[in-house]
């Protein structure tokens, strides 16, 4: 399955990183990778927030926080298991 949250996320961010999401590859990844992805698209979804203008960019906005707080979750779950140091 993929979802693109961020259909103009390529031209932006060009070859830093793909705008592409799949939950799949996403959970065969490791703790850490999974950490960085989620600040990567909070990145991503502030970066598109500076080019647009009223809803969407209230909306990139609050992505772009519950991508910060996936990630921040993940973080201490996977602290508590020991996992990020792998």
């Amino acid at each position: 399955m993929r979802f693109c949250a961020f259909p103009y996320g390529k031209a932006l961010m060009g070859d830093k990183m793909s705008a592409d999401f799949a939950l799949d590859q996403f959970w065969n990844t490791s703790p850490k990778e999974r950490v960085t992805r989620c600040r990567q698209m909070a990145v991503l979804a502030t970066q598109l927030a500076e080019n647009a203008s009223g809803n969407a960019k209230r909306d990139y906005l609050e992505l772009a926080k519950q991508w910060h707080i996936l990630a921040n979750e993940l973080e201490a779950w996977t602290e508590g298991l020991g996992e990020l140091n792998t």
